[in-house]
This record gives C-alpha cells, structure tokens and sequence, in this order.
C-alpha cells in the first residue's frame, strides 16, 4: 500500500494588539454604588433578590455574580436579607394574632413561605427507646476486635 502524503499546514501568527494600561476584556458591567441601597430599601418591604433583580434589569445569575464580586453588594444583601425575613415575620405575627379588615392569614401558605423563602423547618422530634435485648446487642468488647495481617 503507498504511504500517505500529507501537507505540512502553514502555522500563522496573529499579532496581538497592544491594549492601553486600564483597558478591561468584555462587557462593562451594569454595577452601581447606588445599587446597595436599593437592594435594602427593596428587601425591607418583605422584597426578594429575585425581585431585586429584575429592578435592576439584569438576570438572577447577575445579581450572585455581583454578590461574589462587590463586597459592599454582598454586605446590602445580607442585610436585605435579615430585613426581609424580620418583615414576613411581623407579617405572620399581625395576621395571626388579630384580622386585618376582616382578612386572615392562611397559615399553610405562610409557613410553606418562610419554610421555602427563608430556611424555616418543622421541628422534629425523634425518640429511641431501645429494649435491653437490643442494647445487649450493640455493646461489644474493644478486645474483640478484628485482627490486622501478621497479628497474632
């Protein structure tokens, strides 16, 4: 069979242009100062990141990225955060202690919220009452224990 010729490929070199000092790759962000105080004046009245976002004009992807980036941002957030959640609370407390022009909260919709929203969980109560035969059965003596190669 004849050997196979192939043709050596030119290899071409792109210069790189010489960029200014300062100069930045990619899209300029969207980021303002103004943006922190924002976030809390949103999130105070109960208002979401989500929602924050979309004050904003930005995706929600944005919005973290921004978290990770700006250290003030992130501070805002955490601060929005806790804001937030101390509104739904007083929310909660308000509705559930006296109606409010005849409404009343749904209790299930209020927990299923602060269960999703804000990390909230039903408590939960196990308790383990073991019979003398199964307590039996888990002690063990340390001087059973299994043998390593070459012990004896």
């Amino acid at each position: 069979m004849p050997a196979r010729v192939t043709k050596a490929r030119k290899k071409t070199t792109v210069k790189k242009k010489d960029k200014p000092d300062g100069y930045v790759f990619g899209r300029p962000t969207l980021y303002k100062k103004e943006y922190c105080q924002r976030v809390i004046e949103i999130m105070k009245d109960g208002g979401s990141q989500a929602e924050c976002a979309a004050e904003f004009y930005i995706a929600k992807a944005t919005f973290f990225e921004w978290v990770k980036t700006y250290p003030d941002f992130k501070d805002a957030v955490s601060i929005g955060k806790t804001l937030s959640e101390a509104w739904w609370t007083k929310k909660g407390q308000t509705h559930i202690t006296h109606t409010s022009k005849g409404t009343q909260l749904n209790g299930g919709v209020y927990g299923l919220h602060m269960k999703n929203r804000h990390g909230w969980s039903d408590k939960k109560e196990v308790q383990l009452d073991a019979t003398e035969e199964v307590k039996k059965s888990l002690a063990f003596d340390l001087s059973d224990k299994p043998k390593h190669r070459g012990e004896k």
